[in-house]
């Protein structure tokens, strides 16, 4: 019986019977068939074969009941336990077909929906968070013993990274302990290595909290030599350029998120610990500012040589659009009776594949460096000049920009401390800092003025002068 409903659900035959597959799908769902699916799933042993193929072509249903009806993604979690056992399922350490199976509809299912990653992280009865991490921490010391093993440990990290796009799932993962896991994957350099990075990236965007206990937990010491393109060691062993390239961005938005936030926070006078001459929301930042001004300021090398290519990459980007017009990159790309908006957002996902995006990264890294160092000021407009530029508005432009795309305040974004509102203000004041316009430095200082709080929250720079607080700044970087 298994069997045929997963061959008559086949995508193929579906276009082939349309009519027919969807009286089929209505019943399975009016029946309350997916619970009797589910249900008889739990009661197959694996160690007879021929229970094995049955858990197969229930796996085999479900995934075409998502694939020929998406709605059906967050019904299936909703009414069924199939996320307990594909979690269940996953936590094995044996691997064979069924567990990679789950993996691939665990990470499809959690991609498909918002509601089903808020499930995962609401399932109190195994810890959906915890589980999932368990299932990770396998593959810490582990390299995969197959391609198929390979493609399961990425499955388990991309359905970890789709949870973590909501801030109460980023909350769960630290409190689990999330960001040790992750950090110790990345040191050992096994299997979980390049998903834990990837991750890793996901736990810090827009939250705050996460990018302090990052800091906390040494992990710039794990992170900054990647970043200088060192201690990839076996990670990179048969990675074609374009992959280690993608690889270096990932490492790079996380230090730009890290950047970002924990200065956000900084305005709200945050932060955990305390330093003698420091304030204690101070500290976390110091550290990784420390690491950016000591070694003779190679990392800000680092920044400005990779802001410069990808400078170079998003202005080949634009003129080609231009060319070609309207954002019309391919051949039959455009759509007839496109909108201008629509047109726009299109050029603008081109121009983001293109390196907009790692540009915009790239100078919220070095517009950070500048408004809190005056080493670094110093060491960055003297690279910049040696690549002969004589001024830094480019590095503003590109934050205004960034600026733009910043939209409203994301659903939970306050939770974690990440609000737009305060991103947009910080690189508002940094892209000032940056350009050379006196009038618009004025205006600046004249809006803080006129908004009492937002004044007082750009005090944490006013306090201390244009360059910071250079106080334990190279004292806190050894101990990042």
């Amino acid at each position: 019986m298994l069997g045929c409903l997963a061959e008559m659900t086949d995508p193929d035959v579906v276009l082939e019977t349309e009519k027919e597959a969807g009286t089929l799908l209505d019943a399975l769902v009016e029946k309350n068939g997916l619970e009797l699916v589910v249900q008889n799933l739990k009661r197959l042993d694996e160690s007879r074969e021929e229970d094995v193929r049955g858990v197969n072509y229930t796996l085999q249903l479900i995934e075409n009941l998502v694939t020929v009806r998406p709605s059906l993604a967050p019904l299936i979690c909703e009414k069924t336990s199939f996320l307990r056992v594909l979690l269940t399922r996953v936590k094995a350490k044996r691997f064979d077909d069924v567990k990679a199976y789950c993996a691939e509809l665990l990470s499809i299912l959690l991609a498909a929906d918002t509601e089903n990653q808020r499930r995962l992280g609401q399932l109190a009865d195994i810890n959906g968070m915890d589980t999932l991490l368990q299932a990770i921490a396998y593959y810490r010391r582990r390299d995969a013993s197959c391609p198929e093993e390979k493609e399961c440990i990425e499955n388990l990290f991309d359905a970890l990274c789709s949870c973590l796009l909501l801030p109460e799932n980023q909350a769960r993962f630290r409190q689990s302990e999330g960001l040790d896991l992750l950090l110790r994957c990345i040191r050992e350099k096994k299997g979980g290595f390049l998903g834990a990075l990837k991750a890793l990236d996901s736990a810090c965007l827009n939250s705050v909290p996460n990018c302090e206990k990052l800091i906390e937990l040494g992990g710039l010491k794990t992170l900054f030599p990647l970043y200088m393109g060192r201690g990839w060691g076996v990670a990179l062993k048969g990675k074609r350029p374009g992959e280690r390239e993608a690889l270096t961005e990932q490492v790079v938005s996380l230090i730009a998120s890290l950047s970002l936030h924990l200065m956000v926070f900084a305005e709200d006078g945050g932060g955990e610990g305390g330093k003698e001459g420091l304030r204690k929301h101070e500290v976390e930042e110091a550290r990784l500012l420390g690491k950016f001004v000591e070694g003779g300021g190679e990392k800000v090398d680092r920044a400005v040589e990779l802001f410069l290519k990808y400078q170079e990459k998003v202005r080949r980007a634009r003129l080609r659009l231009n060319d070609e017009g309207a954002g019309d990159w391919e051949e039959g790309l455009g759509e007839q009776g496109e909108t201008a908006e629509e047109k726009g957002e299109r050029r603008m996902a081109r121009l983001m594949d293109a390196g907009l995006f790692m540009l915009q990264r790239l100078a919220v890294i070095l517009g950070f460096v500048y408004s809190r160092s005056l080493e670094g000021q110093g060491r960055l407009r003297k690279r910049m000049k040696m690549e002969g530029r004589e001024g830094l508005e480019e590095v503003g432009d590109v934050l205004r920009e960034y600026v733009l795309s910043i939209g409203e305040e994301a659903e939970g974004a306050a939770a974690e401390g990440g609000g737009a509102a305060k991103q947009r203000r910080r690189l508002r004041y940094w892209a000032a800092h940056l350009g050379s316009a006196d009038g618009e430095r004025r205006e600046w200082e004249g809006e803080r003025g006129e908004h009492g709080e937002e004044g007082a929250g750009e005090g944490v720079e006013g306090d201390e002068g244009e360059g910071g607080n250079e106080a334990g700044v190279e004292e806190l970087a050894k101990e990042a």
